[in-house]
């Protein structure tokens, strides 16, 4: 069967000694053919597929998937589970958002390379924008030991980084706080927050973070 999707969320690799080589994914689906028979869809889905092919995927492109289905493995609001053994079928152009989002978070993992020693740099992109495809295995291990690995996920943290800088170069532009906390919020949107669930988990401290630009002046 082929599959129509949009992904929701950017793939996640797959850890462990079980499915390893692997990333999975939630997305949106828009058709399925099966039989020769096609059929519009909708719901969502996760799809499992080899990391060598699907690493470079963002949410809101068009993709086909061929595979196979099976029950869904989480408790949550996906329909089924999508495995598919080698790369898409059709790949459409990312909305220009999402392209822009994915330049910036490769540039950022650029620059941490080229400035910081292999351990540092795969873990700044993950403390920043809570991107954790380059951090190693052995600091992976050594923070979920610590009991930090929140400090890598995608949380109102990620937004007190980003609000400061873009705050730091609004005040030199001389412009409105209240202008540069709208626009960080606006880029950590697209940067850091690519699965829904992450974006509400860190709500509460997004808001916090950004009240005080609106506050009353005295």
């Amino acid at each position: 069967m082929s599959v129509d999707v949009e992904p929701t969320e950017d793939p996640h690799v797959v850890s462990g000694a079980v499915g390893q080589g692997q990333v999975f994914f939630r997305a949106t689906v828009n058709s399925v053919t099966a039989r020769n028979h096609r059929y519009s869809g909708g719901g969502l889905v996760t799809i499992r597929a080899p990391s060598s092919s699907w690493l470079d995927v963002v949410p809101g492109q068009s993709l086909t998937v061929r595979g196979r289905a099976s029950k869904p493995w989480r408790s949550d609001s996906t329909l089924a589970v999508i495995t598919s053994e080698g790369p898409p079928v059709a790949v459409g152009e990312a909305p220009w958002y999402q392209r822009w989002a994915s330049v910036v978070r490769t540039r950022f993992a650029a620059a941490c390379s080229a400035a910081l020693p292999p351990d540092q740099a795969g873990l700044l992109p993950g403390l920043v924008v809570g991107d954790t495809s380059s951090l190693s295995p052995v600091v992976k291990d050594n923070f979920t030991v610590a009991g930090l690995s929140h400090l890598t996920a995608v949380s109102g943290a990620n937004i007190s980084i980003l609000l400061g800088a873009v705050l730091l170069l609004v005040r030199a532009a001389a412009l409105s706080p209240r202008v540069g906390a709208a626009l960080a919020l606006v880029a950590l949107a697209y940067t850091a927050f690519s699965g829904a669930s992450e974006l509400l988990s860190a709500l509460p401290v997004r808001w916090w973070g950004s009240a005080w630009p609106w506050g009353r002046e005295r």
